[in-house]
């Protein structure tokens, strides 16, 4: 078996992934909360963060493949099936 589908296979493994894709998605927050706040310095702050964006397509491009991967993961379509929901009719998915 191949060692990088054994080792996210195991819940070592998936803890790991669910820990770098919260790292990944809080780094993101940040810097764009940063950015957002530079609205508070002034227009020639927000100005020349447009242009830093702008100016780097391929950064842009990143932070949205990386978002959409993040966001789009193998485990997004369960459903909490826990003590609470059991027994209990609910909306057809």
């Amino acid at each position: 078996m191949n060692p990088l589908a054994r080792l996210f296979g195991s819940t070592i493994g998936k803890k790991v992934l669910m820990a770098v894709s919260g790292l990944a998605l809080f780094g993101f927050l940040m810097a764009h909360l940063a950015g957002n706040l530079l609205v508070f310095a002034g227009p020639e702050a927000i100005n020349a963060y447009s242009h830093a964006l702008l100016s780097r397509p391929g950064l842009l491009w990143a932070a949205r493949s990386g978002l959409l991967m993040f966001s789009s993961g193998p485990y997004r379509h369960h459903r909490p099936t826990g003590p609470a929901q059991q027994g209990r009719p609910g909306p057809e998915l």
